[in-house]
């Protein structure tokens, strides 16, 4: 799921976290995705991908698109 998430950023509109990271929700997804695949390999990133990282930190659920369909994800 973390790599569909972060290779093309195709969860973040289901994403329940977006709407608690100012202007995430609103912005290019796979832009967002590329960034945060940055910052992990210690590269620069954009401030939002660090807001909708730090968001995806505060949640304890994710919707996984899964044949097109969200499907809620717990952990």
């Amino acid at each position: 799921m973390a790599e569909a998430c972060t290779t093309r950023g195709v969860n973040m509109p289901a994403c329940p976290m977006t709407r608690f990271a100012a202007g995430v929700a609103q912005a290019d997804s796979a832009e967002v995705a590329t960034r945060m695949r940055a910052l992990l390999r210690g590269e620069e990133t954009s401030p939002l991908a660090l807001a909708w990282i730090g968001a995806c930190a505060l949640g304890a659920s994710c919707f996984f698109i899964e044949s097109g369909f969200p499907k809620r994800v717990d952990f």
